[in-house]
């Protein structure tokens, strides 16, 4: 995980309309629960930021410190919210210690998940703008889609960074050539792998399946397979 640098964190603290940061005074009363939404709802990532969100405990509103000591059983107690079961599936978070605008502040540091949606006691939380708020089900659709898509082993999923000069245009050429373009049933390619100098002549089925009354047409002109 890249971790936010100091003026990178001192900017969050700043930008109080920021979508990815919270803050909060301390870590008393209803604050704990408030957080955990707020860690919930970086860890659903609704935005699609792809990049941590970041809870600030010892920060006021404004973003200036509030001053509270930032002692190692606060940072034990901010580390809690990662196991004590409350988040499901527990999110991947840090937790810091920083010198921010002259005061100490704990900054948790909290990482997208790779299979949304996130529940805090049975709610999914989100970040709409800068507050947080209850994922509707259209929202939940969203980050569903977000699981299935992360789910795809990695063959299976598109190069985002890729462009049409990394194709290898000559392999193609070399490797295939196509015989009957088009058809009820597809074409017919041949293949000749450089590693078999034998020559591999085989047909692609239609990628939909048949209706009614197709099954003798495509009987009359299915291609045949020879090796």
């Amino acid at each position: 995980m890249s971790y936010y640098s100091d003026s990178q964190l001192e900017a969050l603290l700043d930008d109080i309309e920021s979508d990815q940061a919270e803050r909060k005074e301390s870590w008393a009363g209803d604050t704990k629960s408030k957080g955990r939404q707020a860690v919930c709802a970086f860890a659903n990532d609704l935005p699609n930021h792809n990049t941590p969100g970041v809870l600030f405990v010892g920060a006021k509103d404004n973003g200036t410190p509030s001053n509270i000591p930032i002692d190692d059983q606060l940072l034990l107690t901010l580390s809690d919210v990662k196991t004590d079961g409350k988040i499901i599936p527990p999110p991947s978070i840090t937790v810091k210690k920083r010198v921010l605008k002259g005061a100490e502040i704990a900054v948790v540091t909290i990482r997208p998940a790779d299979s949304p949606p996130v529940r805090y006691d049975g709610r999914i939380w989100i970040r709409t703008g800068p507050r947080r708020d209850i994922a509707n089900a259209q929202d939940e659709r969203i980050l569903n889609e977000k699981r299935r898509f992360r789910d795809q082993p990695f063959d299976a999923r598109p190069c985002s960074s890729a462009e049409l000069g990394d194709l290898d245009l000559s392999w193609y050429a070399n490797r295939i050539e196509i015989i009957s373009p088009g058809g009820p049933v597809g074409m017919v390619m041949t293949w000749t792998p450089k590693t078999d100098p034998a020559l591999i002549k085989a047909s692609l089925s239609p990628p939909y399946p048949l209706r009614a009354g197709q099954a003798g047409r495509q009987k009359k002109h299915a291609p045949t397979t020879a090796w």
